[in-house]
């Protein structure tokens, strides 16, 4: 028996992971998850002075996504 000690999951604040079977589920949830974070992220916290460093980080992520598109291929 695992034993977890998160007290936001204990008090009901979040829910635990859950673990699908199913690898395709799981890559849709996670590029959901993925793409609403940075879609708000470049709505609301992109100004003048941090654009260049977003773009650069945004082109370094989808260098990395790349690669894993490979490692799969």
């Amino acid at each position: 028996m695992r034993f977890v000690a998160n007290g936001f999951i204990f008090w009901g604040l979040t829910r635990p992971p859950r673990s699908s079977r199913d690898p395709l589920v799981a890559l849709e949830r996670a590029w959901e998850r993925y793409h609403g974070n940075v879609g708000a992220l470049v709505n609301e916290g992109v100004s003048s002075e941090n654009r260049s460093k977003v773009v650069a980080m945004m082109k370094r992520h989808v260098e990395l996504m790349e690669m894993l598109r490979d490692g799969a291929a």
